[in-house]
């Protein structure tokens, strides 16, 4: 299971480096073409840093809840002997 979490990690991230230059790119054509162009590039940079951060935080809880999960099936596993 917490290979599952690092793979699932690795992907985000992998979505996460693909998107800010795509994002920077926009507004930077929207900066230079609309007067509200600086606005949007304002919003998007730290909603960009917010998506990274969460992204990592919640990566940190998702693989402390998944090693509890695996003790705990562990720990059934060792009490409960199959009945035959």
């Amino acid at each position: 299971m917490l290979l599952n979490t690092k793979n699932y990690l690795r992907a985000k991230l992998m979505r996460w480096i693909t998107r800010p230059p795509l994002g920077a790119i926009l507004c930077t054509f929207f900066a230079t073409q609309f007067t509200w162009g600086k606005w949007v590039l304002i919003v998007w940079l730290p909603l960009a840093a917010l998506s990274l951060t969460t992204l990592l935080l919640g990566n940190r809880k998702m693989q402390r809840m998944a090693a509890k999960i695996e003790d705990t099936v562990a720990a059934i596993q060792s009490n409960h002997t199959p009945e035959r």
